[in-house]
């Protein structure tokens, strides 16, 4: 299974390290967290359904040739992810605070795009 991460996730990433890193000015902080995500991620290969189906939480398929999961990390953040039998795409990372049932549309428009065309 090809596994990779869409550059939205990797934009995510680098948003979430830098904000620790600034508003906590604590870089072994954003350290701990990303080796916490990265270690949650290099399960995924091995149990693509390790996650909780997120496209029976929003009723709908989201990308129509994939299974949409999302993956708690840590109790505050959310990672999406979609597999099929030959691939596997981190899509996105998001604070579990968001609201991101209200971003759906938003939160996976450049990813959709390129999976689904």
């Amino acid at each position: 299974m090809d596994f990779r991460f869409s550059n939205d996730f990797t934009q995510d990433l680098l948003d979430l390290q830098s904000y620790i890193k600034d508003k906590f000015h604590n870089e072994k902080a954003a350290r701990d967290i990303l080796e916490k995500i990265m270690a949650s991620l290099a399960l995924l290969p091995k149990a693509p359904q390790l996650g909780l189906n997120f496209d029976e939480r929003v009723g709908r398929k989201l990308l129509t040739s994939f299974n949409t999961r999302m993956l708690i990390v840590d109790k505050k953040f959310l990672v999406f992810y979609a597999y099929s039998e030959e691939m596997l795409v981190v899509l996105r990372l998001v604070s579990a605070d968001t609201n991101y049932l209200k971003y759906l549309d938003t939160l996976f428009s450049r990813i959709k795009k390129e999976l689904d065309p």
